[in-house]
Protein backbone atom coordinates (compact mmCIF):
# COMPACT_ATOMS: atom_id res chain seq x y z
CA UNK A 1 0.00 0.00 0.00
CA UNK A 2 1.61 3.43 -1.23
CA UNK A 3 -0.19 6.87 0.36
CA UNK A 4 -0.34 9.99 -1.77
CA UNK A 5 -1.82 13.75 -1.67
CA UNK A 6 -3.58 15.10 -4.40
CA UNK A 7 -4.95 18.32 -5.79
CA UNK A 8 -8.34 19.19 -7.22
CA UNK A 9 -9.72 22.03 -8.42
CA UNK A 10 -13.63 23.69 -6.95
CA UNK A 11 -16.29 21.71 -7.89
CA UNK A 12 -18.25 23.35 -10.89
CA UNK A 13 -20.94 26.09 -10.05
CA UNK A 14 -24.83 24.21 -9.90
CA UNK A 15 -27.49 22.79 -7.78
CA UNK A 16 -27.36 21.15 -4.72
CA UNK A 17 -24.60 20.73 -2.66
CA UNK A 18 -20.73 19.36 -4.30
CA UNK A 19 -20.26 15.69 -3.76
CA UNK A 20 -17.30 14.59 -2.11
CA UNK A 21 -13.80 14.33 -5.10
CA UNK A 22 -13.06 11.16 -6.52
CA UNK A 23 -10.66 10.16 -8.86
CA UNK A 24 -7.20 10.41 -9.24
CA UNK A 25 -6.20 12.50 -12.68
CA UNK A 26 -2.78 12.98 -14.75
CA UNK A 27 -1.87 14.90 -17.91
CA UNK A 28 -1.35 13.04 -21.32
CA UNK A 29 2.50 13.31 -20.09
CA UNK A 30 2.33 11.52 -17.09
CA UNK A 31 1.12 8.37 -17.60
CA UNK A 32 4.10 6.84 -15.75
CA UNK A 33 3.43 8.57 -12.49
CA UNK A 34 -0.55 7.33 -12.61
CA UNK A 35 0.95 3.40 -12.98
CA UNK A 36 2.09 3.46 -9.19
CA UNK A 37 -1.01 4.12 -8.10
CA UNK A 38 -2.25 0.69 -6.77
CA UNK A 39 -5.93 -0.35 -5.24
CA UNK A 40 -6.02 -0.06 -1.85
CA UNK A 41 -3.51 3.08 -1.84
CA UNK A 42 -4.95 5.79 0.26
CA UNK A 43 -4.93 9.53 -1.43
CA UNK A 44 -5.51 12.53 0.38
CA UNK A 45 -7.30 15.23 -1.84
CA UNK A 46 -6.48 18.72 -1.24
CA UNK A 47 -8.83 21.53 -2.76
CA UNK A 48 -7.40 24.81 -4.10
CA UNK A 49 -9.46 28.23 -3.67
CA UNK A 50 -10.07 28.71 -7.14
CA UNK A 51 -10.48 26.92 -10.66
CA UNK A 52 -10.24 27.80 -14.07
CA UNK A 53 -13.96 28.52 -15.68
CA UNK A 54 -14.59 25.55 -18.36
CA UNK A 55 -15.00 26.76 -21.90
CA UNK A 56 -17.27 24.18 -24.10
CA UNK A 57 -17.96 24.22 -27.65
CA UNK A 58 -20.75 22.37 -29.14
CA UNK A 59 -21.36 21.11 -33.16
CA UNK A 60 -23.44 23.96 -33.57
CA UNK A 61 -21.17 26.44 -32.45
CA UNK A 62 -22.49 27.35 -29.73
CA UNK A 63 -20.24 27.90 -26.75
CA UNK A 64 -20.98 27.65 -22.70
CA UNK A 65 -19.18 28.33 -19.50
CA UNK A 66 -18.83 26.26 -16.46
CA UNK A 67 -17.05 28.69 -13.66
CA UNK A 68 -16.25 27.03 -10.13
CA UNK A 69 -17.78 27.11 -6.80
CA UNK A 70 -15.03 28.82 -4.43
CA UNK A 71 -12.93 25.95 -3.12
CA UNK A 72 -11.22 25.25 1.12
CA UNK A 73 -8.31 25.80 -0.06
CA UNK A 74 -6.81 22.43 2.32
CA UNK A 75 -7.52 19.15 2.49
CA UNK A 76 -11.18 18.00 2.39
CA UNK A 77 -11.01 14.00 1.74
CA UNK A 78 -9.24 10.94 1.89
CA UNK A 79 -10.37 8.38 -1.22
CA UNK A 80 -9.39 4.82 -1.57
CA UNK A 81 -7.90 3.56 -5.19
CA UNK A 82 -9.96 1.11 -6.12
CA UNK A 83 -8.69 -0.07 -9.62
CA UNK A 84 -5.30 0.51 -11.82
CA UNK A 85 -5.52 3.41 -14.16
CA UNK A 86 -6.77 3.84 -17.59
CA UNK A 87 -7.68 6.24 -19.95
CA UNK A 88 -11.65 6.52 -19.61
CA UNK A 89 -13.82 6.71 -22.67
CA UNK A 90 -14.52 9.74 -24.27
CA UNK A 91 -11.51 11.59 -22.38
CA UNK A 92 -10.57 14.41 -24.45
CA UNK A 93 -8.41 17.40 -23.72
CA UNK A 94 -10.04 20.35 -21.92
CA UNK A 95 -10.50 24.26 -22.86
CA UNK A 96 -10.59 27.08 -20.00
CA UNK A 97 -11.01 30.59 -20.64
CA UNK A 98 -7.72 31.96 -19.67
CA UNK A 99 -6.55 30.37 -22.87
CA UNK A 100 -4.98 27.02 -21.81
CA UNK A 101 -5.97 23.74 -23.47
CA UNK A 102 -5.31 20.77 -20.42
CA UNK A 103 -6.02 17.15 -20.80
CA UNK A 104 -6.65 15.22 -17.90
CA UNK A 105 -5.97 12.04 -20.02
CA UNK A 106 -5.45 9.28 -17.17
CA UNK A 107 -7.26 8.35 -14.17
CA UNK A 108 -7.41 5.58 -11.15
CA UNK A 109 -11.29 4.89 -9.91
CA UNK A 110 -11.82 5.80 -6.28
CA UNK A 111 -14.48 5.27 -3.82
CA UNK A 112 -14.73 8.10 -0.69
CA UNK A 113 -13.31 6.93 2.66
CA UNK A 114 -14.08 9.63 4.85
CA UNK A 115 -15.05 13.26 3.70
CA UNK A 116 -16.02 14.89 6.93
CA UNK A 117 -12.30 16.22 7.99
CA UNK A 118 -10.32 18.95 6.86
CA UNK A 119 -6.70 20.56 7.19
CA UNK A 120 -6.31 24.12 6.43
CA UNK A 121 -3.66 25.34 3.88
CA UNK A 122 -1.63 26.63 6.80
CA UNK A 123 -1.44 23.57 8.69
CA UNK A 124 -0.71 21.47 5.65
CA UNK A 125 1.82 23.23 4.41
CA UNK A 126 3.61 23.02 8.19
CA UNK A 127 3.22 19.44 8.21
CA UNK A 128 5.13 18.97 5.03
CA UNK A 129 7.50 21.12 5.96
CA UNK A 130 6.91 23.75 2.70
CA UNK A 131 6.72 27.74 2.33
CA UNK A 132 3.65 29.31 4.51
CA UNK A 133 2.66 31.54 1.48
CA UNK A 134 2.72 28.19 -0.85
CA UNK A 135 -1.08 27.52 -2.34
CA UNK A 136 0.22 24.33 -4.00
CA UNK A 137 -0.09 25.55 -7.81
CA UNK A 138 2.10 23.15 -9.51
CA UNK A 139 2.41 20.76 -7.16
CA UNK A 140 3.33 17.46 -7.19
CA UNK A 141 6.04 15.38 -8.74
CA UNK A 142 6.95 16.77 -11.97
CA UNK A 143 3.62 19.36 -11.39
CA UNK A 144 1.41 16.30 -11.78
CA UNK A 145 -0.63 17.74 -9.15
CA UNK A 146 0.09 14.17 -7.21
CA UNK A 147 2.89 13.02 -5.06
CA UNK A 148 3.75 10.47 -3.30
CA UNK A 149 3.93 10.63 0.40
CA UNK A 150 5.69 8.31 3.61
CA UNK A 151 3.89 6.73 6.16
CA UNK A 152 4.42 9.06 8.40
CA UNK A 153 3.63 11.94 6.89
CA UNK A 154 0.21 10.34 6.08
CA UNK A 155 -0.31 9.51 9.96
CA UNK A 156 0.10 13.28 10.78
CA UNK A 157 -2.31 14.13 8.25
CA UNK A 158 -4.45 11.30 9.54
CA UNK A 159 -4.46 12.59 12.54
CA UNK A 160 -5.04 16.29 11.53
CA UNK A 161 -7.40 15.73 9.54
CA UNK A 162 -9.77 12.81 12.10
CA UNK A 163 -9.74 15.56 14.62
CA UNK A 164 -11.34 17.78 12.76
CA UNK A 165 -14.07 15.30 12.32
CA UNK A 166 -14.45 14.59 16.02
CA UNK A 167 -15.49 18.29 16.44
CA UNK A 168 -17.82 18.37 13.50
CA UNK A 169 -19.08 15.54 14.66
CA UNK A 170 -19.85 17.06 18.26
CA UNK A 171 -22.02 19.80 16.07
CA UNK A 172 -24.14 16.74 14.83
CA UNK A 173 -25.03 15.55 18.32
CA UNK A 174 -25.93 18.95 19.86
CA UNK A 175 -28.05 19.88 16.85
CA UNK A 176 -29.84 16.40 16.68
CA UNK A 177 -29.98 16.66 20.49
CA UNK A 178 -30.64 13.33 22.97
CA UNK A 179 -33.02 10.49 22.48
CA UNK A 180 -33.13 8.42 25.54
CA UNK A 181 -35.40 5.44 25.30
CA UNK A 182 -36.42 2.56 27.74
CA UNK A 183 -33.80 -0.70 27.08
CA UNK A 184 -34.97 -3.56 24.99
CA UNK A 185 -35.17 -7.15 25.89
CA UNK A 186 -31.76 -8.44 25.47
CA UNK A 187 -30.80 -11.67 27.22
CA UNK A 188 -27.78 -11.91 29.35
CA UNK A 189 -25.70 -13.74 26.80
CA UNK A 190 -26.38 -11.25 24.21
CA UNK A 191 -25.66 -8.49 26.96
CA UNK A 192 -22.22 -10.25 27.95
CA UNK A 193 -20.87 -10.16 24.24
CA UNK A 194 -21.91 -6.54 23.82
CA UNK A 195 -19.89 -5.56 26.72
CA UNK A 196 -17.03 -7.76 25.80
CA UNK A 197 -16.53 -6.11 23.12
CA UNK A 198 -17.35 -2.78 24.00
CA UNK A 199 -14.29 -3.17 26.23
CA UNK A 200 -11.74 -4.26 23.16
CA UNK A 201 -13.01 -3.83 19.91
CA UNK A 202 -10.10 -3.78 18.57
CA UNK A 203 -9.13 -7.27 19.59
CA UNK A 204 -12.28 -8.76 19.72
CA UNK A 205 -12.86 -7.63 16.30
CA UNK A 206 -9.26 -8.50 14.90
CA UNK A 207 -9.00 -4.67 13.77
CA UNK A 208 -6.48 -2.28 14.75
CA UNK A 209 -7.45 0.87 15.35
CA UNK A 210 -11.13 0.00 15.85
CA UNK A 211 -12.57 1.87 18.82
CA UNK A 212 -15.93 2.35 20.63
CA UNK A 213 -17.26 5.56 20.04
CA UNK A 214 -21.38 4.93 21.86
CA UNK A 215 -22.64 1.91 23.14
CA UNK A 216 -26.57 1.62 22.97
CA UNK A 217 -26.38 4.60 20.57
CA UNK A 218 -30.45 6.20 20.40
CA UNK A 219 -31.64 7.36 17.57
CA UNK A 220 -35.08 9.74 17.21
CA UNK A 221 -36.45 6.91 15.58
CA UNK A 222 -36.71 4.67 18.45
CA UNK A 223 -33.59 2.45 16.93
CA UNK A 224 -30.66 2.08 19.19
CA UNK A 225 -27.56 0.69 18.03
CA UNK A 226 -25.84 -1.93 19.97
CA UNK A 227 -22.38 -0.44 19.30
CA UNK A 228 -20.67 2.23 17.18
CA UNK A 229 -17.11 2.16 16.43
CA UNK A 230 -15.30 4.18 14.66
CA UNK A 231 -12.18 2.96 12.58
CA UNK A 232 -8.95 4.13 11.64
CA UNK A 233 -9.45 5.73 8.86
CA UNK A 234 -12.14 8.30 10.95
CA UNK A 235 -15.18 5.97 9.24
CA UNK A 236 -18.75 4.60 12.07
CA UNK A 237 -18.82 1.30 12.04
CA UNK A 238 -22.13 0.05 13.33
CA UNK A 239 -22.03 -2.91 15.36
CA UNK A 240 -25.18 -5.13 15.67
CA UNK A 241 -25.03 -7.90 18.20
CA UNK A 242 -26.39 -11.18 18.03
CA UNK A 243 -25.83 -14.63 19.78
CA UNK A 244 -26.41 -17.24 17.13
CA UNK A 245 -27.52 -16.20 13.07
CA UNK A 246 -29.12 -19.42 11.64
CA UNK A 247 -29.29 -19.92 8.10
CA UNK A 248 -32.64 -18.34 8.20
CA UNK A 249 -31.35 -14.98 10.13
CA UNK A 250 -33.03 -11.88 8.72
CA UNK A 251 -32.91 -9.56 12.19
CA UNK A 252 -29.70 -8.73 11.90
CA UNK A 253 -28.15 -8.47 8.45
CA UNK A 254 -31.89 -5.70 8.00
CA UNK A 255 -30.33 -4.11 11.30
CA UNK A 256 -27.02 -3.81 10.29
CA UNK A 257 -28.68 -1.89 6.47
CA UNK A 258 -30.78 0.58 8.63
CA UNK A 259 -28.13 1.45 11.15
CA UNK A 260 -25.69 1.82 8.35
CA UNK A 261 -28.06 4.42 6.79
CA UNK A 262 -29.33 6.22 9.65
CA UNK A 263 -25.58 7.11 10.81
CA UNK A 264 -25.10 8.12 7.10
CA UNK A 265 -28.00 11.00 7.32
CA UNK A 266 -27.79 11.61 10.91
CA UNK A 267 -23.76 12.54 10.36
CA UNK A 268 -24.40 13.62 6.81
CA UNK A 269 -21.58 11.58 5.80
CA UNK A 270 -22.33 9.45 2.20
CA UNK A 271 -23.07 5.98 3.02
CA UNK A 272 -20.00 4.11 1.66
CA UNK A 273 -18.28 6.56 3.96
CA UNK A 274 -19.94 4.63 6.88
CA UNK A 275 -19.62 0.75 7.32
CA UNK A 276 -21.84 -2.31 9.41
CA UNK A 277 -20.24 -5.42 10.93
CA UNK A 278 -22.79 -8.26 12.30
CA UNK A 279 -21.12 -10.03 15.48
CA UNK A 280 -22.14 -13.20 16.50
CA UNK A 281 -21.11 -16.63 18.03
CA UNK A 282 -21.90 -18.11 15.08
CA UNK A 283 -22.91 -16.71 11.56
CA UNK A 284 -24.20 -19.19 9.01
CA UNK A 285 -22.34 -19.23 5.91
CA UNK A 286 -25.31 -18.60 3.89
CA UNK A 287 -26.12 -15.71 6.50
CA UNK A 288 -22.31 -14.71 5.44
CA UNK A 289 -22.55 -14.76 1.32
CA UNK A 290 -25.75 -12.89 1.48
CA UNK A 291 -24.42 -9.99 4.20
CA UNK A 292 -21.04 -9.68 1.86
CA UNK A 293 -23.32 -9.34 -1.25
CA UNK A 294 -24.68 -6.22 0.82
CA UNK A 295 -21.40 -4.84 2.33
CA UNK A 296 -22.34 -6.26 5.55
CA UNK A 297 -19.61 -7.56 7.34
CA UNK A 298 -19.19 -10.32 9.43
CA UNK A 299 -17.21 -11.59 12.37
CA UNK A 300 -17.30 -14.39 14.89
CA UNK A 301 -16.45 -13.99 18.68
CA UNK A 302 -15.78 -17.09 20.46
CA UNK A 303 -17.99 -17.19 23.67
CA UNK A 304 -16.23 -16.34 26.49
Amino acid sequence: MAYWLTTHWPKKKGPGPPKPPRGVWVQQNRRDLIDRVSPRDLVFVYESLTGPTEIRTYVEGTTQRFPRRRGRQGVVALIEVTDVASQPEGSKPEQFADGRKVWWRYSAPTKSVNSAGFISRKRLTAILNYAPNYVFHGFGEEHSGLKEISRAVFDRLLSEFNAFTVRDEKKHVERGGSHRFGGGGEGPEHKALKRRIAADPAGLLGEPGLTLWEIEWPLATGDKIDLVSKDALGRFVAVEIEVQCGQSEMAGPLQCMKYRALLSYYFDRPLIEVRCILVAHSIHSHVCARCSAHLIETRTVSAG
